[in-house]
C-alpha cells in the first residue's frame, strides 16, 4: 500500500517508540489494547463516530493542511508510517477496510484518532503529563 507513496517514511522501532511514549501511552488502555474512553476526560475526546466512510472528512475537519500524521497498527510486525495528512485522506477508508485496527497521531496537534475493530472511531486530545 505504501510503495511508491510520495512523502511516505516507514519509522523504525526507536522512533515509533518515541512516538508511542509521546501519544498513546498516555491514554488509559483497556487489556485488549484499545483506548479507555470513559476513562479520558471528556473536554479530552473531540469526536465519535461508528461511520468508518466518515474517517477521511473527520481526518480533514481534524487535522490541519501540511501535517504530517503517524499511522500506528496493532502488531509491532508492520511498521509505524508517518505520513502527510494531505496524502493519507485519500488512502483513510482503503486503510479502514483492509486494518481493523489503527491510531493516527498528530504530533503537531496532540491529537490521536482511534480506529477500533468494532468499526468506532475516536478522536481525542493526547491526556498532558500531569492528568
Amino acid at each position: 500500500m505504501w510503495a511508491g507513496q510520495d512523502g511516505v517514511r516507514l519509522l523504525d522501532f526507536a522512533q515509533h517508540s518515541e512516538q508511542e511514549r509521546e501519544s498513546l501511552d498516555r491514554f488509559p488502555r483497556l487489556s485488549d489494547g484499545t483506548i479507555a474512553w470513559s476513562q479520558v476526560p471528556e473536554d479530552l475526546v473531540t469526536a465519535t463516530t461508528s461511520d468508518l466512510g466518515g474517517l477521511g472528512v473527520m481526518i480533514q475537519d481534524l487535522i490541519p493542511e501540511g501535517t504530517t500524521v503517524i499511522l500506528f497498527w496493532d502488531s509491532l510486525a508492520i511498521p509505524s508510517v508517518a505520513i502527510s495528512r494531505d496524502a493519507f485522506i485519500p488512502l483513510a477508508s482503503r486503510v479502514a477496510d483492509s486494518i481493523p485496527e489503527f491510531w493516527v497521531y498528530v504530533p503537531a496537534t496532540q491529537m490521536v484518532i482511534e480506529v477500533t475493530f468494532s468499526g468506532s472511531i475516536t478522536a481525542g486530545r493526547v491526556p498532558p503529563v500531569d492528568r
